[in-house]
């Protein structure tokens, strides 16, 4: 299981929702104030994710929360989205040992394969049983050079 820093991972959907299906480009302007939609939308969802766990237990709330179809923003039409029920790793993780043993798992974080991908690649090798070093590789496993949207670094 490869995990992402949630907000980042959030952050990066948040964006990514604007790519697929042939969605058009947002606007400078909705570029612009992308971080405040994405802002203000968390919010939103954290207050309704709040008032939901004084009901409900948590994983009945991420459940809900998946359900929510949120309306878009007027700058930016059909995109821009905050699935923040994705980032409650504890809860799916949960379900998954459940039914599976924990020594199955090999939890791993994206900035561990990013940084570290060799290390990590032959981490997963030795997890699987396999002599990371017995294996001739047809490839050279360079940098990883990470494409999504940072939201720490944003220039925006």
């Amino acid at each position: 299981v490869v995990m992402r820093e949630p907000v980042s991972m959030l952050y990066s959907l948040f964006w990514f929702s604007c790519t697929f299906e042939n969605r058009p480009v947002p606007s400078r302007e909705a570029q612009l104030k992308g971080p405040d939609i994405f802002h203000e939308r968390i919010v939103a969802r954290i207050h309704h994710f709040e008032s939901c766990l004084t009901v409900f237990p948590l994983a009945k709330c991420v459940a809900e929360s998946s359900t929510i179809r949120e309306p878009f923003h007027p700058l930016m039409p059909k995109c821009g989205v905050t699935k923040m029920y994705r980032a409650f790793y504890y809860t799916h993780i949960l379900k998954w040992l459940s039914v599976v043993p924990r020594e199955r798992f090999l939890f791993l974080t994206l900035e561990e394969l990013s940084n570290n991908m060799d290390q990590t690649v032959n981490m997963v090798w030795r997890f699987i049983g396999i002599d990371p070093f017995a294996i001739k590789s047809k490839y050279c496993m360079g940098s990883n050079q990470q494409t999504a949207i940072d939201y720490k670094n944003d220039p925006r």
